[in-house]
């Protein structure tokens, strides 16, 4: 009776099992076993509100693997991608790397002046420099006219 022996995976292809180990082929298909992890954010929510005399850009992660930080964009136009993000430095991750977990943000755009629409795209930084931009979230911002009322007496 024969029986069939169960062998742990050792990173080895079909192919690399079949080919004559000095072949060059063999070298070739050969499958070490290295397997990368994403470096990734998964974002639940992006969106900016009018709040007071300024824009708060809000967003929230359910995940984030790796990444160090975030930058934030802003542009009148969709179609302008601006170059430059809003923040003087890298908005830091609240999640420890390689963790996994998600997080709250927050940023407070002063500069913006009412009467217009703006865009604002986000921007993941990973630890190894990669950067993913998200699709941008989109605020008009009005004057508001408050009514005079003056007392008579």
């Amino acid at each position: 009776m024969d029986r069939a022996i169960a062998t742990p995976y050792i990173g080895l292809t079909d192919t690399a099992l079949r080919a004559d180990p000095s072949a060059e082929e063999a070298i070739a298909s050969y499958d070490f076993g290295f397997r990368s992890i994403p470096t990734t954010v998964e974002l639940l929510s992006f969106a900016a509100v009018w709040q007071g005399s300024s824009v708060v850009v809000h967003w929230e992660t359910a995940s984030e693997v790796d990444n160090l930080g975030f930058s934030l964009y802003r542009a009148e136009s969709p179609a302008h991608k601006p170059d430059s993000p809003l923040n003087g430095g890298l908005i830091p991750s609240h999640a420890p790397p390689g963790s996994g977990l998600g997080a709250s943000f927050s940023f407070l755009d002063y500069s913006v002046p009412p009467g217009r629409t703006y865009q604002y795209w986000l921007e993941s930084v990973d630890v190894q420099g990669g950067k993913t931009r998200y699709a941008p979230a989109a605020i008009r911002v009005y004057k508001a006219y408050l009514p005079v009322i003056v007392r008579n007496h």
